[in-house]
């Protein structure tokens, strides 16, 4: 059974860890304090004897995105870089997380929740699922190895599509951009989520680490300069202040 029942749920059941987004009342929106969490719990469950991690949310969302009341009172340089950081740590953490990881996508997956999904190595999502990276409808910026984890999946011309236009995706457009690397049906999504999971973790674990461990070391040689200074002003800028001050009234 999931432990507690804070904004991040864990549990830990035959080698498979469960790290769970649970804030429904905000459609499971990450928050700073959520950000901060994530790498301690990744690293509880490791000692645990985890396995194999699974990442995912509750109420039929994925997650929604940063929390975006937080963001708007971002007011000086240094809570925006301690905001960032947290945001981009959490990230890398999951990114670089020895263990396979795999996104369980029921429902929509937006902003920094798609990030969060673009983190882990493999992501499989019901049919009503939905993707989205806003931050150009938002005055934001994202910085390089976000970028190059989207586009390493889906191609650069389609990246920018996605980004330049603020696309919205649904699961199957996700899945034949190479965003997703399976769809299910949602009536038997858990199902075959569970079976998929327990495939993986009844092969070789040495085989599956070494490879992951190949895998980073590649996408380290390709990945770009960090761009840090440049976000965390879009943050700060009055055209964001402008965007989320009339996002927040719409809701």
């Amino acid at each position: 059974m999931p432990a507690g029942d804070a904004e991040i749920l864990v549990e830990l059941n035959d080698g498979i860890a469960q790290l769970i987004l649970n804030r429904p009342e905000s459609r499971n929106a990450i928050s700073k304090q959520m950000w901060l969490q994530i790498p301690e719990r990744l690293n509880e469950l490791q000692k645990q004897g985890a396995r194999l991690l699974v990442i995912k949310g509750v109420s039929g969302v994925f997650a929604a995105g940063a929390d975006m009341m937080e963001l708007k009172e971002l007011d000086n340089f240094e809570d925006a870089k301690e905001n960032w950081s947290a945001i981009s740590n959490a990230l890398d953490f999951v990114h670089r997380f020895p263990l396979p990881t795999i996104a369980s996508i029921d429902g929509p997956c937006m902003g920094g929740g798609c990030l969060l999904a673009l983190a882990c190595d493999l992501r499989y999502a019901s049919r009503r699922s939905r993707f989205s990276i806003p931050i150009a409808r938002l005055g934001i910026v994202l910085d390089d190895a976000n970028l190059f984890r989207l586009a390493n999946l889906v191609g650069v011309a389609r990246a920018k599509e996605l980004i330049y236009r603020a696309r919205i995706l649904d699961a199957s457009e996700a899945l034949s951009w190479g965003l997703l690397n399976d769809l299910f049906d949602d009536h038997d999504f858990a199902e075959k989520l569970s079976a998929l999971a327990s495939e993986i973790l009844s092969n070789s674990a040495l085989s599956v680490s070494e490879s992951k461990t190949s895998f980073q070391r590649f996408i380290a040689q390709s990945s770009m300069a960090s761009n840090e200074k440049v976000v965390l002003a879009s943050y700060l800028s009055p055209d964001f202040r402008e965007r989320i001050r009339k996002l927040l009234q719409k809701d």
